[in-house]
């Protein structure tokens, strides 16, 4: 998917299990994400961007 803008995965804080991969197509959506995150809309969960690199090279 080279049109994404960001991805990023969402997990568990107390597994670290991952739940979902969200792809953002612009920077309007990756920052309304980071808006709502930030109102605790994810409670429990936390994101970290998905290494592109590493995914690869596995």
């Amino acid at each position: 998917m080279s049109n994404c803008y960001r991805t990023i995965e969402l997990f568990a804080e107390k597994t670290g299990r991952i739940v979902r991969k969200i792809r953002f197509r612009n920077q309007r959506d990756f920052d309304e994400f980071l808006k709502g995150f930030r109102s605790m809309r994810y409670p429990g969960y936390n994101w970290r961007y998905l290494d592109k690199e590493k995914k690869d090279n596995e």
